[in-house]
């Protein structure tokens, strides 16, 4: 099964003031077959960002307000496609995309592909496994020593 491109419908488009945090955010749901649910961006955005990420949207939709996204066919793009891998982009049925990588890209000049971030957080996996493991063999070299034998 391919877990990188799948088709869903768009069922709930949410931006605005957060109520619980008080911060500007912007998600789109998406309704999958089986009941599945994930939404895309979930980002926190300033005014001027909020409204460039919706505008960016509706131009892909070809719609005049995030409203008129409701009900629409779409295919989620997943860099990676594993289990709760996060929704990278938004694909029309006619074949236009929008990535938040490239929308990312046109704001924050530094911003890293998906493929360089999971490179990072595999990296960064790694020495934290590394140190575990250092750690564990200092505490095995000197367990006997600190030993109290009680009984």
């Amino acid at each position: 099964m391919n877990n990188k491109r799948v088709q869903g419908r768009i069922i709930d488009v949410s931006h605005g003031i957060e109520p619980d945090h008080g911060h500007m955010t912007c998600s789109i749901g998406i309704e999958f077959t089986h009941g599945r649910y994930q939404s895309f961006g979930n980002l926190v955005l300033d005014d001027d960002l909020l409204k460039s990420f919706l505008d960016d949207l509706c131009f892909t939709f070809n719609v005049e307000t995030p409203e008129d996204l409701m009900g629409k066919e779409v295919y989620a793009l997943r860099c990676f496609g594993y289990n709760n891998d996060h929704i990278e982009g938004l694909e029309t049925i006619s074949g236009k995309r929008m990535t938040l990588t490239s929308w990312r890209k046109k704001h924050f000049s530094e911003t890293l592909s998906p493929l360089d971030n999971e490179i990072k957080k595999l990296s960064s996996r790694i020495e934290q496994a590394q140190n575990s493991i250092s750690r564990a063999i200092a505490d095995l070299s000197k367990v006997q020593s600190e030993y109290t034998d009680w009984g």
